[in-house]
């Protein structure tokens, strides 16, 4: 049929997404294929609309403006690719015949699609829309049915997520060996607590680590990376927690952590300050507020900020900075013990290392029997559900806490088999740890005296221009046995001093001056303190993780 030449239309060309990796030539293969046909049938196009959404619901804004102009009487009829370009739900294909019907529009043409303004016409092009629509509803369906069978098979039914990729061949996600690591390290700075949201992402952008859709990595990414269960090997589908079969980046430990650093809402320091090695380190002992530093005659000088309150703190002038490092010194020898103490407890260590491999394998025994007990109430649970005992919210509120149950206990077990028969490992380094203490503070810097001083106390104040701290957890059995290490007797006679030797101490103790008591068997000592029997030894050995890191 030849067109009148009364007729304008307008090109209609759309495709279901603006993603600019899927569906690239869809538009400009419709564009050639309508300006041949408009040629050929000599049709008079004043204006091409480009629409980049999907027609399967209502509320497209390019459609919309087209049919509004038709209704103006700008133009009678619509070029487009096939009538499922123009509609692909009951409403718009409705609204599409209804103006048809009114003569408000009066001609549709399509290359693959032969249509007449007739009673027949017009119902077969209802029968097109409507298969339309049933076509995009039963893919709908089919996909998601497929999902949900991925997502039962621990499969992630999504696209690749930051830090993996999708594998061509299994469909599945695998590490992305240029991101991983990127994406391992950001957890665990965001564990320390000394990084914000902020610092993550400049961190991820830094290394290049780029969003799904090739973007800048924001905060908001960051925030909803850190929260996502995937990178310990679980993930979240529709409501319900599954167990993923891909390999995790971290481990749920570190997820944990990072979760209870997110709900504190971490505080880092402040940047920008001048470099002074003792800043923000030392509080005044009669106000509370920090001990700052400056700069004064060639020397640094540490006081009172005098922030909280005015502060009348004895000790005027300030103190230099070579006191405190002295001081710090001579904190360092004070926990330091002697090479023979030393060989002497590790060699005590090795003798219970048989009793707390006998009770890693009970405990791993018990983990296992309580993972069994897990996953017989797992699958108790989808009876219940399927049965119809149990609604599925509350189905899958029990699934989510059980399956992330199951993660603690299999880390646990993981942990068990790793590091079952070596749980001695942490307090042999911390003894190892307070034997390098003498050398520290006689040939290391000042700045790794501190660092060493962070580890064994907490708590450092200035009281009467003296620095005095609490040593942390298994430090203070050292710093409360007899003087381990010190100079000569001579060095300190000649000096003035007294004969045996003496070193100030911190007020975790006694206090005042400690001295050696030549009667005394200070192995023995130490050891009644430091090796007691297992239940005790393992809190002393988690603490002395902790304070040597």
């Amino acid at each position: 049929m030849i067109t009148s030449p009364h007729t304008k239309y307008f090109m209609y060309l759309r495709k279901s997404t603006d993603d600019k990796s899927r569906q690239v030539r869809s538009i400009a293969d419709q564009r050639a294929e309508l300006w041949e046909f408009a040629r050929q049938h000599n049709i008079d196009v004043i204006d091409v609309l480009v629409e980049k959404q999907s027609a399967k619901r209502p509320g497209r804004p390019v459609f919309n403006e087209m049919t509004d102009r038709i209704e103006k009487g700008e133009a009678q009829g619509i070029i487009a690719w096939h009538p499922d370009r123009l509609a692909r739900n009951s409403r718009d294909g409705g609204y599409i015949i209804d103006l048809l019907d009114t003569e408000t529009l009066l001609d549709l043409k399509f290359p693959t699609f032969s249509f007449e303004n007739s009673a027949s016409g017009k119902m077969m092009l209802a029968m097109m829309f409507s298969q339309s629509k049933y076509y995009v509803d039963s893919l709908s369906e089919n996909i998601k049915r497929g999902k949900r069978r991925k997502a039962a098979e621990g499969i992630w039914p999504g696209p690749a997520i930051i830090g993996y990729r999708t594998d061509s061949k299994r469909k599945r996600l695998v590490a992305d060996p240029n991101s991983a690591t990127h994406i391992r390290r950001a957890f665990q700075r965001f564990a320390t607590g000394n990084y914000t949201l902020s610092q993550i992402a400049l961190f991820l952008r830094k290394a290049g680590v780029r969003g799904q859709r090739d973007c800048n990595i924001s905060p908001s990414t960051a925030q909803r990376m850190l929260m996502n269960p995937i990178y310990y090997g679980a993930f979240s589908f529709k409501g319900e927690l599954y167990d993923g079969v891909h390999e995790p980046l971290i481990t749920k430990k570190l997820f944990d952590c990072c979760q209870k650093v997110m709900s504190n809402r971490s505080r880092p320091k402040s940047k920008g300050l001048k470099p002074f090695l003792y800043r923000g380190f030392i509080r005044c002992s009669v106000c509370g507020g920090l001990v700052t530093s400056e700069t004064a005659k060639g020397h640094t000088y540490l006081h009172c900020t005098k922030r909280k309150e005015p502060c009348k703190h004895e000790y005027r002038p300030a103190v230099r900075e070579e006191s405190i490092t002295e001081q710090i010194t001579t904190a360092l020898i004070g926990v330091s013990l002697p090479d023979d103490w030393a060989e002497a407890m590790l060699v005590r260590l090795q003798e219970e290392q048989e009793c707390l491999k006998e009770a890693a394998q009970k405990r791993q025994a018990d983990v296992e029997a309580k993972r069994r007990g897990v996953l017989k109430k797992l699958a108790r649970a989808e009876e219940g559900w399927l049965d119809g005992v149990i609604s599925k919210a509350r189905y899958r509120e029990i699934q989510s806490e059980l399956v992330a149950e199951r993660h603690t206990l299999d880390e646990e077990i993981g942990d068990l088999e790793r590091h079952g028969s070596n749980r001695l490992e942490p307090m042999a380094r911390f003894i190892k740890a307070s034997k390098q203490a003498k050398y520290v503070a006689s040939e290391g810097t000042k700045e790794k005296q501190l660092n060493f001083f962070k580890k064994i106390g907490s708590n450092p104040q200035l009281v009467a221009r003296q620095l005095v701290f609490a040593p942390r957890g298994p430090w203070q059995h050292v710093e409360k046995s007899t003087l381990l290490v010190s100079a000569p007797a001579d060095a300190h006679a000649s000096a003035g001093g007294t004969s045996e030797n003496a070193i100030r101490f911190s007020k975790s103790g006694e206090g005042g001056i400690r001295t050696r008591d030549r009667g005394l068997n200070p192995y023995d000592g130490l050891a009644n303190r430091c090796l007691q029997p297992l239940g005790h030894l393992s809190g002393v050995c988690r603490a002395g993780q902790n304070s040597i890191g």
